[in-house]
């Protein structure tokens, strides 16, 4: 029964965050956090209460999460680190969070006003290990112009998304081709 709860609880929790408090995007990060911790459990219940398809879930949340998050991150800010830190925090780990803060402009992130990174599109999520998963990705970046569902271009990303202990976190993230004009 437990198996077929979790991911209607995972998703009722990523809704309600998602739909918001009506804060601004710098004041929610604690919600996003929640939802990695909801989406991993407890060590026990990753590895023996949960199935494949209920990891995935959690993968695809942490990472869809971190999509919606990539705009409020300007590279090219004088705030940019403590926008990796409050945008970035609950979705990735601690060394990933260290490595842009160390080298900003190898982060993912809005480099120009126009267009700007709005979600993250996943096609395949495959298990790399115990508690351990490869996304393959497309960054969707849109502009004022775009309707809903609508980008302006896409890069090819790919990440791996690991179980901590406590929660999901994006342990790695690389664009794996160019930033493409959407025709």
């Amino acid at each position: 029964m437990l198996r077929k709860v979790i991911p209607a609880l995972l998703i009722a929790v990523y809704l309600l965050a998602a739909c918001g408090s009506g804060e601004s995007a710098d004041d929610n990060s604690g919600d996003t956090n929640q939802i990695g911790q909801i989406s991993g459990g407890d060590a026990d219940s990753a590895s023996s209460d949960t199935t494949g398809d209920d990891e995935e879930a959690a993968v695809r949340l942490i990472v869809e999460g971190f999509g919606q998050r990539m705009q409020n991150v300007e590279l090219l800010s004088g705030e940019v680190q403590s926008q990796i830190r409050n945008q970035y925090g609950p979705f990735a780990s601690s060394d990933m969070i260290e490595q842009w803060l160390e080298e900003p402009s190898r982060a993912p992130g809005r480099e120009v006003s126009s267009p700007w990174p709005a979600r993250i599109e996943i096609y395949t999520i495959e298990p790399e290990g115990e508690d351990t998963y490869r996304v393959h990705a497309w960054v969707k970046y849109v502009d004022a112009e775009d309707g809903p569902g609508e980008a302006s271009a896409e890069q090819p990303i790919s990440l791996l998304v690991s179980y901590n202990g406590n929660a999901w976190v994006i342990v790695n993230y690389a664009t794996t081709g160019a930033y493409t004009p959407v025709e």
